[in-house]
Order: structure tokens, then C-alpha cells, then sequence
């Protein structure tokens, strides 16, 4: 059971980032100060990819083990 707490708190964070990085696209300017795609946006956009996947993977992998851990729920 902590290991589905640990996966579903990772995937939490992942998935906090990547609407982050939706609702405030120039975070990562102003946390680092550079701007490595040159203001056209693109790092932006993979950004939330990269966030966004393993938010997804890890919140179904968590499920997946929940429902082992716990065959009768849900």
C-alpha cells in the first residue's frame, strides 16, 4: 500500500507541473532566467508533455496496484 501512495503522489506532482507549466508558460524563464526555445513557445508545449505522460502512467500504474492491493474496491 505505501508503494501506490508514493506512485499516486508522483503522478500528483507530475500532473501539478505539467497544468503549471499550462497556466504559467514562462515559469521556467523567470525560475532560471533563460530562454532556451528563443519565446517561440515549443519548450513550453514538450514541457507539458513530459509532465503530463508520466502523471498519466504513474495515476494508472497506482490504480492498477490499488486494485491489487485492494481486489474488492471500486
Amino acid at each position: 500500500m505505501r508503494m501506490v501512495r508514493i506512485e499516486a503522489t508522483v503522478a500528483v506532482i507530475f500532473a501539478a507541473l505539467a497544468a503549471l507549466t499550462l497556466v504559467v508558460p514562462d515559469w521556467m524563464e523567470a525560475v532560471f532566467g533563460v530562454e532556451p526555445d528563443g519565446g517561440s513557445g515549443l519548450l513550453e508545449w514538450v514541457l507539458v508533455a513530459a509532465f503530463a505522460i508520466p502523471a498519466l502512467l504513474g495515476a494508472g500504474h497506482a490504480y492498477h496496484a490499488y486494485r491489487q492491493v485492494r481486489p474488492g474496491s471500486g
